[in-house]
């Protein structure tokens, strides 16, 4: 069996900013809204990091956008992943936070090899 793993690291990030219609800097903090876990490259290109402190983060960029985490959301969103996955697999596996397994041997018939079925997944 060949498996394939998609990792997410911005998933939460990336839907905010899909349904966002702001386009300054964005931060997603830790739930106790210490420290900066997530960056837009908008704040990364401002200084920004992961495990920054969001004081720091605030002394860098004033109008920074901030949003907390959500686990549930994030939860729900690589549940949401898998789902539209299941279009091209059968079998998969969650791997919270921001993790999913999808075996493609199969696909890799029906696409002819890794690379064609890689680059239809990549459009979406």
């Amino acid at each position: 069996m060949l498996w394939l793993y998609l990792h997410f690291p911005h998933l939460l990030l990336d839907h905010i900013r899909r349904h966002q219609t702001s386009t300054g800097a964005l931060a997603i903090v830790d739930g106790a809204g210490h420290f900066v876990v997530q960056a837009c490259p908008t704040a990364r290109d401002l200084g920004i990091e992961t495990g920054m402190r969001l004081k720091t983060a605030l002394g860098l960029a004033p109008d920074l956008n901030i949003m907390r985490a959500d686990p549930k959301q994030e939860a729900w969103l690589l549940e949401d992943q898998a789902r539209w996955l299941y279009h091209y697999a059968a079998h998969i596996t969650l791997a919270p936070p921001d993790g999913i397994w999808a075996e493609v041997s199969s696909l890799q018939k029906l696409y002819r090899g890794c690379r064609r079925f890689g680059k239809r997944w990549s459009r979406h």
